[in-house]
């Protein structure tokens, strides 16, 4: 979390807040910094492993 609020305060700071943000194409969840705070903590089932790295999608 705290690596999330480092990038949210560097985006405050130069002014380059998004309109929209979203973890899936299409982008349509307005920007928010509660919400962008949620997605940057989520954890999903994905191509990554921790300690392994990359793994090839089943």
């Amino acid at each position: 979390m705290q690596k999330g609020l480092e990038i949210l305060n560097l985006l405050k700071k130069y002014g380059y807040l998004p309109e929209k943000m979203g973890l899936y194409e299409p982008i349509r969840t307005d920007f928010n910094e509660v919400k962008f705070l949620e997605f940057w903590t989520k954890e999903e089932e994905g191509c990554y492993q921790e300690g392994i790295g990359y793994v090839a999608a089943s």
